[in-house]
């Protein structure tokens, strides 16, 4: 059996007239491994996330059940990952429009808070809305909807009614 001679090391047992041994612990090697794995990370470049470009043209809900699409146009750099939730936080900052006043459309679909971005440019059939264009940038169209907001002032729960009254007031 070994003994521990040291924080770390422990003691091979001696044969008569054998000199001790010191071993390692398997705990100090793995220690060492990952030490030197995590500088060699460190010296590696980070890899560039490559963006999404999302070209998204500002629309109104027109009272006709037609949708003005004729507004005007921002480009924005989006993580492929993000959701359609983040991509309204970046529009809500660039237009004053809250959130909750968005709808987003790509193609002919309506894009839910948790839908992923870069999902969107594959073809309809494949999971996709076909918002892709030809350089392989995601065509978004956001329409000014306040259906939503006047709903949640008629909710059972004050804080509901409470936040469509802030997101009112800041439109």
């Amino acid at each position: 059996t070994f003994r521990a001679a040291a924080a770390g090391v422990w003691e091979a047992p001696t044969l008569a007239g054998a000199r001790s041994a010191s071993v390692p612990t398997l705990g100090r090697s793995l220690q060492s491994h990952h030490e030197a794995r995590r500088r060699r990370l460190e010296r590696m470049p980070p890899r560039p996330m490559p963006a999404l470009h999302v070209s998204v043209r500002f629309g109104l809900a027109g009272g006709d059940g037609r949708d003005g699409a004729g507004g005007p146009l921002v480009l924005v750099d989006m993580d492929p990952e993000g959701s359609a939730a983040a991509l309204k936080d970046r529009l809500a900052a660039i237009w004053d429009v809250p959130a909750a006043f968005q709808e987003l459309v790509v193609g002919a679909s309506v894009l839910h808070n948790s839908a992923r971005l870069a999902a969107q440019l594959s073809p309809p059939g494949e999971g996709g809305c076909g918002g892709g264009s030809a350089s392989g940038e995601l065509e978004v169209t956001m329409i000014l909807c306040t259906n939503r907001v006047f709903e949640d002032l008629d909710h059972p729960d004050a804080s509901v009614r409470l936040q469509a009254v802030h997101d009112l007031a800041r439109l």
